[in-house]
């Protein structure tokens, strides 16, 4: 049996809201309930084909609202406004799959503003990401490999036929096409010599020829007067160079340990596709194995899915350079990755510090604006109309908008005890503010968001 045939509903495993809920969140960021209602209706081939569509009128309609209200953030003069950017960016974009790619890349591609040191250079390059996310991964390889961002970053700046500087031609093979261990030393210095002159001038690409080094060169057994777009196709017609990029990518969308038969599948694909990055996603959303057991929450949030997906999730607002701080606390600095290998992921994202920031985002988000008194804005806690006087109608209520109502029936009974307990309040809190019985209401369903946001079902993607 195929793992990446496509699934097909059954009266024993059907498409419902858990599934739609599910292509969400690996799809983009958070399951927000209008979006799983609409990716439920059609199904799970109309699903896939609305996340891949990029609507050219819609998107320049997006694009002229989104610079309005990007002013505040044009100049870029600290990493904290490019980062508040992208973060806006990522809450309101009408096409998640495409920002959701960007960010695949953005740690694949994993370049920092900490040596680049020039935030518009960053901005260029995440706009070339977002440019090629979901084209033919040549290109992207290509347009990378000419980007101003990682030239600086990689040192190419300095690669000269006198001089060779071996640091982009080695990341170039170790990280963005082959992976450890499948090429060798003099493979490097041949490349190298392909990637001479590729420099700058006045902060753009330039092909410096005096500094290229035209003769005859030798890589993974193929010679020839390569240059670097030459050494680009020898090393994506490798076997390796899909099997590399189809488990990184089954990795980050589909589960975190994919098997050798996942990935040999999946690396087909990629080769009879010809590494169009929109065929390729398409045949792995549509698939057994996204929707497989393995795959169904096996994985856990980036701080970045769980910040922008509880925005997302509760239609709220937040602010973008505070939410650059908090990720950031969260150890997922955008535009700043630890290294050269982009984030390690999974267990990394819940180490102790970090799940101490996250709580602390579920109270500032939770709790963002809160005026207990009538007559307030309290957009969060107004999907549910105050009239309901049954504390069950909100814990249940946004157990099934967060979680899909899949926790235990234990969690359930502490959420619904906790919305009526009483005893955490004494007489000096009821003068200031919660005598009031909308008051106290308000207070607990806020506090019941923030308890949702902090279970570990809500962490897990």
């Amino acid at each position: 049996m195929k793992l990446l045939a496509p699934f097909k509903p059954t009266a024993s495993d059907p498409w419902d809201v858990a599934k739609a809920a599910h292509l969400c969140r690996r799809a983009g960021f958070g399951a927000p309930r209008k979006e799983v209602e609409k990716v439920l209706e059609l199904g799970p081939e109309g699903a896939v084909e609305r996340f891949l569509h990029v609507d050219p009128q819609r998107d320049e309609e997006y694009r002229k609202l989104f610079e309005m209200n990007q002013r505040g953030f044009i100049q870029f003069q600290a990493p904290q406004m490019l980062q508040a950017w992208w973060l806006f960016r990522m809450q309101n974009d009408p096409f998640p799959l495409r920002e959701k790619m960007t960010l695949f890349w953005h740690g694949h591609f994993a370049t920092s503003f900490h040596k680049v040191e020039d935030m518009r250079m960053m901005h260029e390059q995440n706009e070339t990401l977002r440019r090629g996310a979901l084209g033919d991964f040549r290109d992207l390889v290509l347009n990378v490999s000419r980007d101003p961002a990682m030239i600086r970053w990689l040192d190419n700046q300095e690669n000269f036929k006198e001089h060779p500087n071996e640091n982009f031609a080695r990341e170039l093979m170790e990280l963005f096409t082959l992976g450890e261990g499948h090429y060798t030393e003099h493979d490097v210095r041949e490349a190298t010599r392909a990637f001479t002159g590729w420099h700058l001038r006045e902060q753009k690409f330039f092909f410096d020829a005096d500094a290229h080094d035209f003769g005859r060169k030798k890589v993974l057994g193929h010679t020839g007067r390569f240059d670097g777009r030459d050494v680009v196709d020898i090393l994506l017609q490798e076997d390796q160079a899909k099997r590399y990029l189809a488990r990184k990518i089954i990795e980050f969308f589909v589960m975190p340990e994919p098997s050798e038969a996942l990935v040999a599948e999946a690396a087909d694909v990629l080769t009879r596709c010809n590494l169009e990055m929109r065929w390729f996603m398409r045949a792995l959303f549509q698939s057994k194995a996204f929707y497989s057991p393995e795959a169904y929450r096996s994985k856990i949030k980036s701080p970045v899915e769980f910040s922008v997906g509880a925005v997302r999730d509760l239609d709220g607002v937040f602010p973008g350079q505070e939410l650059a701080e908090l990720t950031h606390g969260m150890g997922q600095e955008l535009f700043a990755p630890p290294s050269v290998k982009g984030w390690d992921g999974e267990r990394d994202w819940i180490a102790s510090n970090a799940w101490l920031v996250r709580g602390q985002f579920a109270e500032n988000f939770s709790h963002a604006g809160a005026e207990f008194n009538l007559g307030s804005s309290l957009p969060l806690e107004t999907h549910v109309p105050f009239e309901e006087s049954d504390p069950q109608i909100y814990v249940d209520y946004y157990l099934d908008r967060l979680v899909q109502g899949e926790v235990s029936p234990e969690t359930r009974q502490e959420l619904r005890d906790y919305m009526t307990r009483l005893d955490e309040f004494n007489d000096e809190d009821a003068e200031e503010g919660f005598r009031r019985e909308i008051d106290f209401r308000v207070y607990k369903i806020r506090g019941l968001i923030r308890l949702i946001l902090t279970l570990s079902e809500y962490h897990l993607c």
